[in-house]
């Protein structure tokens, strides 16, 4: 998959996250539970898209990592703006970009290879 698609892709999946998931306003209150109790369809479909996008903004981060690595770095800055689309989002809410990039680096430094000849092998 190419890195445009992985991009739109991640800033599409953001954005239904924000649109679906109806835990919206932090700090967390009773009212919001309830909420998600008596509609957890709103829930469900925001908590996939939520999964799907951190995983393609994950592999995006972990595809940084590799063309840094590899001394690749004209693809690499190519790779960096694709990565940054999500962010065009904190208009709507930051605090769930916020939490949709931390989950995406956790998951992309977590599927980094552990040994540097895995890296080679890309």
């Amino acid at each position: 998959m190419s890195y445009f698609m992985k991009g739109m892709g991640a800033i599409a999946c953001c954005f239904l996250f924000i649109y679906w998931m109806p835990i919206n306003s932090l700090p967390l209150n009773t009212e919001v539970f309830i909420y998600t109790i008596m509609n957890p369809l709103a829930f469900l479909v925001g908590a996939a898209f939520l999964m799907i996008g951190t995983v393609l903004q994950g592999k995006m981060v972990h595809d940084i990592v590799r063309l840094v690595k590899r001394k690749r770095f004209g693809t690499g800055l190519f790779v960096c703006v694709a990565a940054a689309l999500p962010a065009s989002l904190i208009i709507i809410s930051y605090e769930m970009v916020l939490i949709f990039y931390v989950l995406a680096m956790i998951y992309g430094i977590i599927s980094l290879p552990s040994t540097s000849k895995e890296f080679e092998k890309g």
